[in-house]
């Protein structure tokens, strides 16, 4: 038995001593062996696990960094790119004679528009090799990047005097040729290079290329087809012909066109992925979702099918079944990147905004340059109540992809909702300057000009979304509310109607007519219409929430408190009826209940600012300044720049000896966001006075009150300034007429103090 337990551990590391048994440079070799064949077999993927794991044996070889390159180069993308030119980068500089390297590096310069620096690559290589072929088609291609067309044809035409039967040198030229315009040569040379060669699918396709740009389709058509007869196994012709098909609506023929593909491939995911993406083209989501399964089905590693088709399931709101697809490329690699952003996506629609924001953090992590992955992420930080992330990754998506509309679009939702209404419609014009017609883009632009009472403006916004998506019921309901702001309550009506006959179940458009009825002093027609409603949706929570509401206003507490506990028996994760419960309870001043209700809104959704809100305003209310310190900070996390916890939070610091000069910061920061409203200019003059400021106090003050004439702590604080300005006159008059006022407001017995020092 001892001999048997002494075995096992032998066992168990003999491989371990046979590994290092080999050399590092047979591992290298090893490695770079199995990394060719698969280069060969155009199995990049592989090739570049294997071809990374002989650099890491030989850090310093510089043809391990060369075929890892080109390994990169294989797999492309613009991963694969700026991965292959890194490689490159490595090779050349530990051996400056890889050529190959160097011209790789160069093409990949041209890609990415840097001329000036693929110009010195070609220059480089010609100086040592002055006639190497492929160095004179970079430098001619890097010369008509720059527009020096004369110079780089004359390059071109050195290299064919050299090289004239080099298929790439004519199709260089002919590239050449097009970027400055002249089709006819371009034309000619691409005949020339199908004579030399004519089964060559590239010059065929190419040449087809010009013949559509110039509406000669049934040319293009005719080299597109000969090509495929050239290469009758290569899927690039069949490519071309189903864009030139859909291009020209034919797309019964394109739908073959790609089905052949398939069938020529099946064993590749690419066919079957622009054969589910034709389908979403023409509208049949069903079907794109059957290709997508039935790739999966044929090939082995299909990955790539399972990650598109649990795209579009989540764009399709189909979560069940993208759930299972996520689960499936999650359960091969519990850390793939796609996976997470995958999970991160269908988190968000599950309402775990949490989880979310963690699956797209990793995904971002490992692909910091995907504008999904930001805009996602973005998303995710705003469910969260993380206000500030939100925007910053929302505006990274944008820098990384400028025409990414969404992001735009929810960048300038997030700045309204901040109160940013300028830069908010500044960001929302860049949508309209492409697109007049973008529906979400009107609905944000005209919210943004009902927000700063411009309801003409506004109106042109949601007329274009009712033109555009007639069965939209939103914009009927944003027009009613122009009509409302402009005092029409009959078309204001007519266009709800119109909004609850295409979706008559939906409760915005319900709660506006119910708003105009209760305006007109029809509140037992209001609560007739919604009670109606109740019988109609007994499921939907939104109809007693409402109810409750309306008795709300008429003061009905006790049917009040009903409606609204029914919406919660209906639906208990509701945040709002828990909010407006503990309104009715702050109401009748039961402020212990309050407090519970606003906090079982706020665990229902921490996102949520007006619950802190309202627990801010009741403890400093209840003399608790050290809790509604907490709630108003917390406010202030959600949202930076919510004026009424700035001017509270202000408040509390300059009353309860707080740091004066943190409480002068928020109160300008609230004055900035609502310059006309009394109290803040109130609460700003007040800190201003309390620095010895006294002048700019006064001035602070006489504006509040201009607003508020008959609030008397405004007149006691300006009372007081004007005594710290020396004026006795005017406060003497203030102090006494804020005692007219109220005999007993808060700082009274101060105001009496001082007019009796005063005597």
């Amino acid at each position: 038995m001892k001999s048997f337990k002494v075995i096992i551990p032998l066992l168990f590391f003999l491989p371990f001593f046979l590994g290092c048994g080999q050399s590092p440079e047979k591992k290298f070799e090893t490695h770079m062996s199995k990394g060719q064949e698969y280069l060969k077999a155009s199995n990049f993927k592989e090739a570049s696990i294997e071809f990374k794991n002989a650099v890491q044996t030989d850090k310093m070889n510089a043809l391990g960094h060369y075929n890892l390159g080109l390994a990169y180069l294989g797999m492309g993308g613009a991963a694969g790119l700026q991965n292959a030119f890194r490689e490159l980068a490595q090779a050349t500089e530990l051996r400056p004679d890889l050529v190959d390297a160097q011209l790789k590096m160069g093409e990949l310069l041209v890609l990415s528009r840097d001329f000036v620096n693929a110009r010195k690559k070609a220059e480089d290589v010609l100086v040592k090799a002055p006639g190497n072929t492929d160095a004179r088609v970079l430098l001619a291609a890097a010369l008509a990047g720059q527009k020096n067309f004369s110079r780089a044809l004359q390059v071109i035409n050195e290299a064919l005097k050299a090289d004239p039967e080099n298929l790439k040198v004519h199709m260089a030229a002919a590239g050449i040729h097009l970027a400055n315009g002249d089709f006819k040569s371009a034309e000619g040379r691409l005949r020339q290079a199908i004579v030399l060669k004519p089964d060559s699918v590239d010059a065929r396709l190419q040449l087809s290329n010009i013949y559509v740009f110039q509406g000669r389709i049934a040319e293009a058509e005719g080299e597109i087809k000969k090509a495929a007869e050239a290469q009758p196994k290569s899927p690039a012709p069949l490519v071309a012909l189903a864009n030139l098909y859909m291009r020209t609506k034919r797309t019964e023929l394109a739908e073959k066109t790609l089905m052949a593909m398939v069938e020529l491939t099946p064993e590749r995911p690419e066919p079957y992925m622009m054969l589910a993406k034709f389908h979403l083209s023409v509208g049949r989501p069903e079907e794109a979702i059957k290709v997508y399964k039935a790739g999966i089905e044929k090939i082995t590693e299909g990955a790539a099918l399972r990650k598109a088709l649990a795209e579009l399931l989540l764009d399709t709101n189909n979560v069940k079944d993208a759930s299972e697809q996520i689960d499936g490329i999650l359960g091969k690699n519990q850390n793939d990147p796609h996976g997470l952003y995958l999970r991160g996506r269908l988190r968000l629609k599950e309402k775990k905004a949490t989880e979310a924001a963690e699956d797209l953090k990793q995904f971002v992590k490992a692909e910091p340059a995907s504008p999904f992955g930001r805009y996602y992420l973005g998303l995710a930080h705003e469910a969260t109540g993380n206000p500030e992330s939100a925007r910053s990754e929302f505006s990274e998506a944008i820098k990384l992809f400028p025409g990414f509309d969404g992001a735009r679009l929810a960048l300038a939702a997030h700045l309204m909702a901040l109160g940013d209404l300028k830069l908010a419609m500044e960001e929302t014009a860049k949508v309209l300057e492409k697109n007049r017609r973008n529906p979400a883009a009107n609905l944000i632009a005209g919210d943004i000009s009902l927000r700063l009472r411009k309801p003409r403006e506004a109106k042109g916004f949601f007329d274009n979304i009712v033109r555009v998506a007639p069965k939209d019921p939103r914009g009927y309901s944003r027009l009613a509310l122009v009509y409302q702001m402009q005092g029409d309550w009959k078309r204001a009506v007519a266009e709800l109607e119109k909004s609850l006959a295409i979706e008559p179940g939906q409760p915005e458009a319900l709660a506006l007519i119910v708003s105009l009825e209760i305006s007109r002093k029809e509140g037992k027609k209001a609560i007739g219409r919604v009670i109606d409603y109740m019988g109609k949706y007994p499921d939907n929570p939104a109809y007693p929430l409402l109810l409750g509401r309306i008795h709300m206003l008429s003061r009905n507490l006790d049917e009040a408190e009903a409606a609204f506990k029914k919406a919660i028996e209906i639906k208990d994760d509701i945040p709002q009826a828990y909010f407006d419960l503990g309104n009715l309870y702050y109401g009748r001043g039961s402020f212990e209940e309050a407090i519970r209700r606003y906090n079982e809104a706020i665990r229902k959704d921490p996102r949520q600012s007006a619950p802190h809100m309202m627990l801010g305003v009741l403890y400093e209310k209840q003399g608790d300044s050290k809790e509604a310190e907490a709630h108003y900070k917390k406010v202030l996390e959600i949202n930076p720049r919510f004026a009424p916890a700035l001017n509270n939070l202000a408040w509390l610091y300059c009353e309860n000896n707080g740091n004066i000069d943190v409480a002068l910061s928020l109160a300008e920061t609230a004055k900035g966001q609502r310059p006309e409203d009394p109290y803040v200019s109130d609460t700003l003059g007040w800190i201003y006075y309390k620095k010895k400021a006294y002048l700019k106090a006064v001035s602070l003050l006489r504006e509040s009150l201009e607003k508020a004439p008959d609030n008397p702590q405004i007149r006691y604080h300006l009372g007081m300034a004007y005594l710290g300005k020396g004026d006795k006159r005017l406060a003497r008059q203030e102090l006494s007429r804020s005692l007219e006022i109220n005999a007993k407001y808060p700082g009274a017995d101060e105001a009496r103090a001082a007019l009796k020092e005063m005597k």
